[in-house]
């Protein structure tokens, strides 16, 4: 999680995960916006993605935006977008005042909990376990090789997970080795069962069902899943996590509009092909300045992206750098 009192800005990557500013290089790909500005009153943003072409490192003037979703140090000259005007210098906004806000940022460590939530929810989703006197093993079959290498790579040793090729059916294959502890890889309980009060398994868990039984349309977060087990691990999941949801025939529905992009941020899938379906969709989240505060001087860093000359830094729509540049 990021610390309220740093500098250290994070920025929204275009896979949509938080990334440190001083971590970006020239040729990252971030994710950005295009505005409406020939339209009245400048409500709607598309959400795209643009690639760093300069990163800028200055000791300026610095102001820290307080808000009702959280702050943000940057540049006092640094362009913000408000909710009814095309830009607006970070100073210049006073209370009251909203600035277009797509999510919280946070920065989590892919712990052994994490890791192990999510072999867990991949083997909820797509995994088969087979128990008798003469088999005994796990196999998760599935359309994306990323998830059985995570999977691979996430599991403890005792459960001998061996990769495979495509199958015959043309799909991607990981399976536990002849002998393996596999008694206990169970298709929708943790080993543990006080681990699901744990946020960072339930983040792993869920990132491993959505990456298998998961979709996102750009508008909706759903996880396909009709088994009554999954479903109650769905949902008790995601309420430890604070998710507001709905129950529907196929599975279940993440509610509210802020929170399609912040579930996503949070778990971080490792199906990017799903995620990306945030591009070219309108996005008018808004959050209310409390106060301004001046920083006096201060070392920011700052992106300059192409084509979209904006990126989204602790949550908010600013306009790149470009003009700082030329001062």
């Amino acid at each position: 999680m990021s610390d309220p009192q740093s500098t250290e800005n994070l920025v929204l990557t275009a896979d949509l995960t938080w990334e440190p500013i001083s971590d970006l290089e020239v040729g990252d790909e971030v994710a950005s916006f295009s505005r409406f500005e020939n339209t009245e009153p400048y409500q709607h943003s598309k959400l795209q993605t643009s690639t760093v072409s300069s990163v800028l490192v200055q000791t300026v003037e610095a102001v820290r935006i307080h808000t009702d979703r959280g702050s943000v140090v940057i540049n006092a000259n640094q362009r913000l977008f408000p909710e009814y005007h095309a830009h607006r210098e970070a100073s210049r906004f006073k209370t009251g005042h909203g600035i277009r806000f797509v999510a919280r940022p946070e920065l989590y460590v892919e712990n052994q909990a994490y890791r192990f939530g999510y072999v867990h929810g991949v083997f909820a989703g797509d995994g088969c376990l087979f128990t008798n006197e003469t088999t005994n093993h796990g196999t998760i079959r599935c359309q994306d090789e990323v998830i059985v290498k995570t999977v691979h790579s996430y599991a403890p040793p005792e459960y001998g997970l061996k990769l495979k090729k495509k199958t015959s059916d043309d799909l991607f294959e990981v399976r536990t080795t002849k002998g393996a502890e596999v008694d206990e890889i169970r298709l929708s309980y943790p080993i543990d069962e006080s681990s699901v009060d744990n946020p960072d398994y339930c983040r792993g868990w869920l990132a491993g069902m959505f990456d298998t039984d998961g979709s996102f349309d750009g508008k909706t977060v759903r996880f396909c899943q009709k088994k009554a087990e999954q479903r109650g691990i769905l949902k008790e999941t995601l309420g430890v996590l604070g998710y507001d949801f709905a129950a529907e025939p196929e599975g279940i529905r993440v509610r509210g509009t802020g929170s399609r992009l912040q579930v996503l941020t949070e778990i971080r899938p490792q199906v990017h092909r799903k995620v990306r379906n945030y591009l070219d969709r309108s996005w008018k989240g808004t959050a209310k300045v409390h106060r301004v505060e001046s920083l006096g001087e201060r070392e920011i860093t700052s992106l300059a992206t192409d084509p979209g000359q904006t990126y989204i830094v602790d949550g908010f729509c600013a306009h790149d750098v470009r003009q700082l540049m030329l001062c």
